[in-house]
């Protein structure tokens, strides 16, 4: 699992969750826009990124 960080540790943290075959950057636009106020967390499962399968 990989994760992408916007906006202050200190501020009232959101995960995002996504569905399957998406990454964390779906989310960039809704967390670009909540960072001044919230720490915003974007995971992306690993089977995701480049050179990586997913195999069941």
């Amino acid at each position: 699992m990989q994760f992408v960080t916007r906006g202050d540790r200190q501020s009232p943290a959101i995960l995002f969750f996504h569905a399957m075959g998406v990454t964390g950057a779906s989310s960039e636009p809704v967390a670009r826009y909540l960072q001044q106020n919230y720490y915003c967390i974007l995971p992306t499962s690993s089977v995701y990124c480049a050179g990586q399968k997913y195999s069941s």
